[in-house]
């Protein structure tokens, strides 16, 4: 009987693993190259406008093509739904009371302002994708006009961030190496 128990425990352990590490593992390995290797590069390449265009552009395809699937899938693999469900639990912590309130409809003015203005922090920390998904109203039940209207300013304000950085970054490299050039 404890090694059925075992047994059983094990291959929950992995299932979560492959459920949630493996697309998660993938996730942020794409992001770093994505981020840190496409991105400089096409605005080194191709200049500030359309590097910042393409690099963009691409951002918003390969995020929307994983916030549908992620909405289609129905697994949790950010656990943002397990977040959600926190606030029907009973001597929520702060840290529990904070993840709930994201994705509760805002209705008082001081609540909108800060939703707003952690939407703004989160772009700024975090992948579009995640901020989106954890502003949603519900989980895995489709996604409505509004889900894509949040998923579009995600990422909008993320990238508009982004690219002030790394323009940034590059315009602080090239001024570095300009003394070294020939002309």
């Amino acid at each position: 009987m404890a090694q059925t128990t075992k047994l059983t425990w094990v291959q929950k352990f992995w299932k979560h693993v492959a459920e949630v590490g493996v697309p998660l593992t993938i996730y942020e390995i794409f992001n770093r190259v994505y981020d840190w290797g496409f991105y400089p590069f096409a605005i080194w390449y191709l200049g500030y406008i359309w590097g910042s265009l393409v690099a963009t552009l691409g951002s918003f395809v390969s995020c929307a093509v994983l916030y549908y699937l992620y909405d289609v899938m129905k697994v949790d693999w950010l656990r943002a739904n397990a977040a959600r469900s926190l606030s029907n639990k009973a001597n929520n912590n702060t840290f529990e009371k904070f993840f709930a309130w994201i994705g509760s409809p805002k209705k008082t003015l001081r609540d909108r302002v800060a939703g707003v203005s952690l939407f703004i922090a989160l772009n700024w920390a975090v992948d579009p994708l995640i901020v989106a998904i954890f502003f949603k109203q519900k989980h895995f039940e489709g996604l409505t006009t509004k889900d894509w209207l949040i998923f579009l300013a995600s990422v909008t304000t993320a990238n508009l961030i982004w690219v002030a950085q790394i323009a940034s970054v590059i315009v602080g490299l090239k001024w570095l190496i300009s003394p070294f050039l020939i002309e």
